[in-house]
């Protein structure tokens, strides 16, 4: 993997117009640890998630957590993040390209643009299957015969096709995300604090029961297992800085190393030692660990 970036395959293939001018189109699958922040690109491309965790930024700061089987899309010239979560390794997603060109002619078409930016698919097979079939639709063009119309429509149609059957799902609302992004924030802020859930509801203003339904749609886990979440990290980059077990329990206020030891190995799949051991010998970094939030949330 270079960069944290492999490219699992790939299709190209360019368009040429009948004035002399010519865009292209890409269908690829990639594996990726990379973070792309301020984003912006003079393109339009759309992704499913198809395994891991991490965050997207919108141009006005709104965060909205993202995991597997949702779509998100970069807007031609609007400005965004996406950040990938360590905690769940690299992640994977597949993607369509389209070059400025012919973002301009599905713009000239009123295709362009699509909302919302992020959209919760109502099964990630629905994605899957008009995905594969743009995919071989492309595969089949032959990029060095004259320029054909009815192709170029296929294609249109076929991404049009895309959004609307994704967008059959459930999308984010900025409030929603706005809610969450904000509780998390709290959560963040100690980790040490015996907070109360309830109370963090309050804090924010909002109602606890639909603080908690919201946020167990959007992260994937409850609020207490995302705190379990936070302490975790939090325990890698001190074990990875070359603590002890028995320090970093102390740190994180544990009751016990025992108490330690037993939640993180429950949950990222490694006892801390054998954590500790393996960054070593790797010369340094994260484990690309994966961490389940099925069993208890409960946290000592």
């Amino acid at each position: 993997m270079s960069n944290g970036h492999k490219i699992l395959w790939r299709i190209f293939r360019r368009i040429r117009f009948p004035e002399g001018e010519s865009g292209h189109i890409v269908c690829s699958e990639v594996e990726t640890t990379r973070s792309y922040i301020d984003f912006c690109q003079d393109a339009y491309s759309i992704h499913f998630l198809a395994a891991g965790r991490g965050v997207y930024v919108g141009p006005h700061g709104g965060q909205t957590p993202l995991e597997a089987d949702m779509v998100f899309q970069r807007q031609d010239g609007i400005q965004h993040s996406t950040s990938v979560d360590p905690l769940y390794g690299p992640w994977t997603e597949r993607f369509i390209f389209l070059s400025e060109p012919l973002v301009q002619r599905l713009k000239a078409l009123g295709l362009l643009p699509l909302e919302p930016a992020l959209l919760r698919p109502t099964s990630g097979n629905v994605f899957t299957k008009v995905f594969n079939a743009l995919c071989e639709s492309i595969r089949a063009y032959d990029m060095d015969q004259a320029y054909d119309n009815d192709i170029l429509l296929c294609l249109i149609q076929a991404c049009v096709q895309l959004a609307k059957e994704t967008s059959a799902g459930i999308a984010v609302t900025t409030e929603d995300a706005n809610m969450v992004a904000r509780a998390c924030a709290v959560l963040e802020e100690d980790l040490l604090a015996e907070l109360s859930l309830p109370d963090i509801a309050r804090e924010l203003g909002v109602n606890y029961n639909t603080l908690r339904k919201r946020f167990s749609q959007i992260q994937g886990c409850s609020l207490r297992a995302y705190r379990v979440r936070l302490r975790l990290n939090r325990a890698r980059l001190l074990l990875e800085g070359g603590l002890l077990v028995s320090e970093v329990a102390e740190k994180l206020a544990y009751h016990s190393p025992f108490a330690f030891s037993s939640q993180f190995k429950r949950y990222v799949g490694l006892s801390p030692s054998v954590y500790a051991e393996r960054v070593h010998k790797q010369g340094g970094g994260s484990l690309a660990a994966n961490i389940s939030f099925d069993g208890p949330d409960s946290y000592q």
